[in-house]
């Protein structure tokens, strides 16, 4: 392994180590419902976000890490 490489990917797991410290402080505090803007009617409105409490239906998601 080169430096390089090892660097990236000491780099790499720092992210994502934050992100799980991060998401996991997040997902303990209840903050919604959140404010957003709706611009599906081609002008922002705002509006309250409130998630609903389950999937409609089983979802597959893929996540892309370009330059890793």
């Amino acid at each position: 392994m080169g430096i390089r490489y090892e660097k990236a990917l000491l780099a790499g797991a720092a992210v994502m180590m934050a992100l799980g410290v991060a998401t996991t402080a997040n997902a303990a505090d209840n903050w919604f419902p959140i404010k957003v803007y709706d611009a599906s009617s081609g002008s922002n409105v705002e509006t309250m976000y409130e998630p609903v409490e389950k999937a409609s239906k089983p979802w597959n998601l893929c996540v892309l890490f370009p330059h890793m």
